[in-house]
């Protein structure tokens, strides 16, 4: 294998498909080697301290480049291992928790989208960078960065806009939402994401809740009325 600056062998893996057209790499690659961005977030991030076990590079046909930290630390006493998703900006755009060490990005490799889809982002998200395609069940779900804003957007099977979900921080919730957690049942969760989930009908607004072992996700419409799970 080629020799980087750091000295250390950089291992690649490489997919094509059956017409030997290539579509991923997998680079193996040291952290120095990482964009600086991208260190700057994570050594402003609750990992820092945690080993290190991995760095990776991955490169696709037509979609945007993505860093993976592998790093293994202890969360509330137990041996944990976490895959970082960076963009080539230091967004980081996707956590995993208790990753299989044998996991070789399988999923990343990119589905061809339809004229149908590609005109929706590019109107209604012009400039935004695909980062991951998804196809299960018949629905398609795209991660994209829309200027730094990481959005996921689900079509249905026959590629019609579903829905489009953006994470967002307590702080940029309406006071309305705010007020409505506070004085819900869940007032004394631990806020582990919010997104906003913009529909053809409104807006929502979802919370990812955890408290001791417990999870759970709940779902308020635009007047703070708690509309998932239902009393």
């Amino acid at each position: 294998a080629p020799q980087n600056p750091s000295g250390k062998d950089v291992e690649y893996s490489a997919w094509f498909d059956r017409n030997g057209t290539w579509y991923m790499t997998e680079t193996d690659i040291p952290f120095a080697l990482l964009p600086d961005a991208i260190k700057a977030t994570f050594q402003q991030s609750e990992y820092a301290r945690w080993i290190i076990d991995d760095v990776d590079m991955i490169e696709r046909e037509k979609l945007e480049t993505v860093y993976v930290i592998e790093v293994e630390g202890f969360d509330a006493g137990r041996e944990t291992e976490v895959g970082l998703y960076y963009s080539t900006d230091g967004i980081l755009i996707k956590k995993l928790i208790d990753i299989d060490n044998d996991y070789d990005y399988g999923d990343f490799i990119p589905p061809t989208l339809s004229g149908n889809i590609e005109y929706y982002i590019d109107t209604h998200y012009p400039g935004a960078r695909i980062l991951e395609i998804d196809k299960e069940n018949g629905t398609t779900e795209i991660e994209i960065i829309d200027g730094n804003v990481c959005r996921e957007l689900l079509f249905d099977r026959t590629d019609n806009w579903i829905q489009t979900k953006t994470e967002t921080a307590y702080r940029d919730i309406p006071a309305i939402i705010q007020q409505a957690i506070a004085n819900s049942i869940y007032a004394s969760y631990r806020i582990d994401d919010i997104h906003v989930i913009q529909k053809a009908e409104g807006l929502s607004y979802e919370f990812e809740l955890e408290q001791g072992d417990r999870d759970i996700t709940i779902l308020f419409n635009e007047e703070g009325i708690l509309v998932s799970p239902t009393h």
